[in-house]
């Protein structure tokens, strides 16, 4: 405490009655301006005490409170406020790589907090589609195939057209997608390009993952979950001071399995069972009052027994449902490990940040193959090599950018960098089923085609973002990032017919290219009244270039990067008091370059596939999200998304163009409907009830838009009690017992197309101390 004439210095923390801080809340002195907000850690510095006045502490969604100045604990001190149980919280996201309130902030951006994981039984990325306007996670049957879709931009050929980061560290490609969401504070989905401050691959958006950190002091929850079809899913987390105020620990632990939903007529067995492990701990060090490090480690594992369990047609879908005739089994094992460490200095002017990450991601097929025709023949199927399926990467960002409490002009500059190690060797094998070749190419039973492929690529990025509020009502942003990024591949092909030894056909090879892409983007925000919010953005997203490596001409080893020039118009509004909150907004895209898988004449005569820049696409729509409290303990959360994405210029082969076409894999519209009831049936016994409806609109699965999915709906639901932190929940995922086609895949004459989850049921017991 330092005291001087009438003034006093006074330093401390605003938190609600169940501890969890709450960031800026107005701590203002009676009768004067004068006062000041509490930081992201709902931690607060008060410069001066007038004599004679009283303090009070407000936060939207809670009830003030008032403090008499002798009140005070001198030095420091600590407030605690209740919340308003009939009022709609508010949520801090750090979507624009600092920390603000979701409803200040000028972007589509949707939010789904811890709570919302845990009563909707979210267990991977893939359980998330209609959370968000436009947001689609297109299982394709394995864990190494979850494909994020937002508005459209999906990743069907090419690199990722949608960012995943998890506490702002980005996983590369799908090799690192749908780890399980355990210890997960929030999920943020930030809507159109985010190229400027997250770079490539965030064309259609970013899906950001923000995991609980370490506090300061002991808590955990264990939880015990079964359900039919064999299922379980058990796990613990902990946290735990190890020196007050200076270290702490969050640790957690995870294990889940499953029977399969499929029957394999070929042996008899299921076919699709799995097993997932996980293990993670963060630990953060207060190194001095400006200075914070914390250090995450996280383990995955996928051990799945079946994955891709398609049919070759919708009749066939359609005819034997859950029943399927596959020769190979296709079990995979994945593991994935990942280490990072944060540092961030606090100033008072300035924050500085350093994120270095280092991942690994290993996919082995335990001995078993890929199916190539998907049927009961022993015709076409794949192979890894020893190698298996890897892929390494590090990372490093800094950031610089201004304190939070800056008012008339925040910045942010920064840098990134990347390396990546992949090796994506395969072998495509001819099997006993194949006839006798009747000409020169056949294949023939029995041979064997090694394709070894490494790649090695490296990125370099710098970026920054300036917002000025011009007046009390208008704020602008302006930012604008540079990257450059290269790409290395190194092939070569055997042919080989057991039992005679491999021969190679095309010695070793590298091809290489280098990308560069300039993404601005300009924000214009006005404040209408304290209730209502209007903002207009212009983005450019890109995602990256690449590399053909099994076409041998060229003219085709390489194709560049895509861009996508996003207009928005939206508002964002407070109503009722703080009872309602609605958000919408409308969109254009003009998407250009697109990357295409198409035919191309190969030297040898015939054709092979090759991605290309040759689609022109034009995207737009609507989003809307409500939220409504009419009643002390009912909140009703619905969200709608519309997406008109047609092609206007799409050629795939000599002769053939399928303009005016939609895009496949985004449903037509997205719509999630979310009522929660909570209530007291007694002092310290308190209940819920939770519906969910979720509907995906029309979406085809081919560019030429003959196999799709028609508007299907699933509901779910889901009741519990609570007694002193103990809770017992039972859940239903798909009551109705809706059939619906989850994956479909239409190309050249091959179809593959895999039905979605039927009902399940189970319950959950968790203990939280």
């Amino acid at each position: 405490m330092v005291q001087g004439q009438g003034t006093v210095s006074l330093q401390g923390s605003v938190s609600s009655e169940s501890g969890e801080r709450i960031p800026f809340a107005t701590l203002k002195w009676s009768g004067i301006d004068s006062g000041t907000t509490t930081d992201i850690q709902g931690k607060f510095t008060l410069t001066s005490l007038p004599e004679g006045k009283i303090l009070l502490v407000s936060a939207v969604g809670y009830e003030s409170l008032e403090i008499q100045k002798e009140e005070l604990t001198h030095g420091r001190s600590e407030f605690f406020l209740k919340i308003k149980e009939e009022e709609l919280q508010p949520v801090t996201v750090s979507a624009q790589k600092r920390d603000e309130v979701l409803q200040y902030v000028p972007a589509p951006i949707s939010v789904i907090d811890r709570r919302g994981i845990e009563k909707g039984e979210l267990r991977v990325l893939s359980d998330l589609p209609a959370l968000a306007p436009n947001l689609n996670i297109v299982d394709a049957g394995a864990p190494i195939a979850q494909i994020p879709s937002i508005r459209g931009f999906n990743s069907f050929g090419g690199e990722p057209a949608v960012g995943v980061y998890v506490d702002g560290v980005v996983q590369l490609d799908g090799n690192f997608l749908n780890e399980q969401l355990i210890n997960v504070e929030r999920i943020e989905v930030l809507r159109g390009p985010q190229g400027t401050l997250y770079g490539r691959n965030a064309l259609g958006g970013v899906i950001n993952i923000i995991t609980r950190q370490p506090t300061n002091t002991f808590h955990g929850e264990a939880f015990v979950g079964v359900g039919n079809f064999g299922h379980q899913r058990h796990g613990l987390s902990l946290n735990m001071p190890l020196l007050k105020n200076k270290l702490y620990l969050r640790t957690s632990g995870m294990f889940e399995r499953r029977n399969g939903f499929f029957n394999n007529a070929f042996d008899g067995e299921i076919y699709d069972g799995f097993r997932r492990y996980s293990g993670s701990a963060a630990l953060q060090w207060n190194i001095d009052e400006k200075w914070k490090a914390i250090f995450t480690f996280n383990h995955n594992v996928d051990d799945h027994d079946g994955i891709y369990p398609y049919h070759t047609s919708i009749d066939a879908l359609r005819q034997n449902g859950f029943t399927i005739n596959l020769n190979e089994q296709q079990a995979l094992k994945r593991k994935i490990s990942r280490s990072s460490l944060t540092l961030n200095r606090a100033g008072q002017n300035t924050e500085f940040t350093s994120i270095s990450s280092i991942a690994f991601s290993d996919s082995d097929l335990q001995g078993t193959r890929w199916e190539g025709d998907f049927s009961a023949l022993d015709f076409l199927s794949f192979e890894m090599t020893d190698d298996g399926f890897n892929s390494r990467v590090a990372m490093q960002e800094f950031r610089l950018s201004s304190h939070p409490s800056s008012s008339k002009l925040k910045w942010i500059v920064g840098t990134n960098g990347f390396f990546q190690n992949k090796n994506e060797s395969i072998i495509t094998v001819y099997g006993r089923d194949v006839p006798p070749p009747q000409s020169q190419g056949d294949p023939i039973p029995g041979s064997r085609f090694i394709n070894k492929v490494s790649n090695r690529n490296y990125g370099l990025a710098g970026f920054g973002e300036i917002e000025w509020s011009a007046t009390e009502k208008w704020k602008v942003t302006g930012g604008l990032r540079y990257d450059y990024e290269y790409r290395e591949a190194t092939t070569s092909f055997d042919f080989e017919l057991p039992p005679n030894p491999p021969v190679n056909v095309q010695p070793e090879s590298t091809v290489n290219a280098n990308f560069q892409a300039l993404t601005p983007k300009l924000t214009l925000m006005h404040q209408v009244n304290e209730l209502v919010n209007l903002y207009a953005v212009f983005a450019r997203g890109f995602r990256a270039g690449g590399m053909n490596v099994y076409n041998e001409d060229p003219e085709f080893r390489t194709f560049d990067p895509e861009f996508s020039n996003n207009y928005e118009l939206g508002f964002k509004s407070n109503l009722l008091k703080n009872r309602m909150k609605v958000n919408a907004n409308v969109f254009l895209i003009n998407w250009n370059d697109k990357q295409v898988n198409t035919l191309v004449p190969n030297q040898g005569g015939g054709f092979q596939q090759a991605i290309l820049n040759t689609g022109l696409l034009d995207a737009s729509g609507l989003e809307v999200e409500m939220s409504f409290i009419p009643m002390k303990g009912l909140k009703l959360d619905y969200n709608f998304g519309y997406t008109r994405a047609i092609f206007r210029d799409l050629p795939i082969s000599e002769g053939q163009n399928l303009q005016g076409n939609f895009q496949p894999f985004q449903p037509r519209f997205t719509s999630m409907a979310i009522a929660q009831y909570d209530f007291k049936l007694k002092k310290d016994l308190s209940a819920f009830i939770r519906g969910e409806w979720r509907t995906m609109g029309k979406q085809y699965f081919d560019f030429e838009n003959n196999s799709f999915q028609d508007t299907y709906s699933l509901f779910n639901a889901r009741a519990g009690l609570s007694y002193k932190g103990i809770n017992f929940d039972l859940w239903v995922r798909n009551v109705a017992n809706t059939e619906y086609i989850q994956f479909g895949y239409a190309f050249l004459g091959f179809e593959n197309y895999m039905l979605g989850a039927p009902r399940t049921f189970g319950s959950t017991l968790s203990v939280n101390f």
